[in-house]
Order: structure tokens, then sequence, then C-alpha cells
């Protein structure tokens, strides 16, 4: 089995699962306060869900401060986008399987 393989089937699920994953950050864009106010909890643990084990291994761009990591910069929040990725990649390989 090619793991880099991407047939219709794996392909969809690897589009559902990086819209999930980044539903959150999207919609903290809108400009409406009453919507930025509701994601702020969510938002924070999609940070901190990542940038929490991240910190305490050592990576220098995150920091733990009152709230969980912060991310310092935007290589920070790239590394966040990455590791979401690479969840939605190694989570796409569930199911079933493409016939081919």
């Amino acid at each position: 089995m090619n793991i880099f393989k991407f047939g219709p089937r794996r392909l969809k699920r690897f589009a559902v699962l990086v819209l999930a994953f980044l539903v959150v950050p999207i919609l903290a864009f809108i400009p409406f306060a009453p919507i930025k106010m509701l994601l702020f909890l969510p938002l924070l643990f999609w940070i901190n869900i990542v940038g929490i084990p991240l910190a305490t291994i050592g990576i220098p761009y995150f920091e733990i401060h009152e709230f969980g990591a912060v991310p310092q910069g935007a290589i920070g929040y790239g590394i966040i986008l990455f590791v979401y990725f690479m969840a939605a990649f190694f989570l796409s390989l569930i199911g079933k399987q493409d016939d081919t």
C-alpha cells in the first residue's frame, strides 16, 4: 500500500478532515464581534492541542503563558497548520481503500 497515493475516496476524506480541522481559524477571520467572542475558546483549544506538547519538548517557536501555548510569529502558526495537515493526512489512511 502506497501512503502517498490519493484515490477519489481518500482525497474526499482528506479534504473533509482538513476542513474540519481548519474551520475554527477560518471563521475567526470574520469581522463580526459576536462570532469572534464565541470562537475565542475553540481557537484557544485549537492552538493549545498542538502548542502545549511542542512547547514542552522545547520547540523555540512556542511559549507557555497563563492561557497555554502562545505561538511566536508566523512560523509558530505554520507549525500548527503543518501538524493539523499531517493529522488529516494520516487519518485519511483509515477507512475503505479504493480498488485499483
